[in-house]
């Protein structure tokens, strides 16, 4: 049995549409989309303050699932977005408004899950983590684990930090 004309044209677009889709995601995994560097540290009254900035360099948006710092289970960890103010001075990085938000006054912070992370960041935009260790967790270097959603598939960074006293 024959393919009438308009089967075959949706059945090649369904193959250029899924070839397209495995390309995407194979790139994705091979340069990850998500830009993960620490920042700033500090120590506070009962916690060492990590900042750590985050940029989406891929083409789509990246919705963040969850953040853990191994083998610290007591971590707090926040999302932070620094804004330029509206008269357009200068701006502080995602790092530095986490642990010196007195500083970077225009600033929101939230939980990690289901924050979202624009593929070409609004002008005056920038977004990072504020981790809060311990002090007994010590000096000592850490796994910043962080998972987010790309084009539908989950994916999993882990990066060093470390409190620097």
């Amino acid at each position: 049995m024959r393919l009438r004309w308009w089967k075959r044209w949706l059945l090649g677009i369904a193959v250029v549409l899924v070839g397209v889709y495995a390309a995407a995601i194979f790139l994705a995994h091979r340069t990850p989309p998500l830009s993960i560097s620490q920042g700033t540290s500090n120590v506070g009254e009962n916690a060492y303050l990590i900042g750590v900035d985050l940029d989406n360099t891929g083409l789509f948006p990246v919705t963040l699932l969850r953040a853990r710092v191994e083998p610290v289970r007591e971590a707090r960890i926040t999302a932070v977005v620094s804004l330029e103010d509206p008269g357009g001075n200068s701006i502080c990085q995602a790092s530095s408004a986490a642990l010196y938000p007195d500083g970077c006054p225009h600033q929101r912070t939230g939980e990690v899950a289901g924050w979202r992370i624009p593929p070409a960041r609004p002008r005056g935009e920038l977004h990072g983590l504020r981790v809060e260790l311990p002090l007994e967790a010590g000096p000592e270097e850490q796994i910043l684990v962080v998972s987010y959603r790309y084009l539908g598939w989950t994916f999993t960074d882990e990066r060093p930090i470390r409190p620097r006293p």
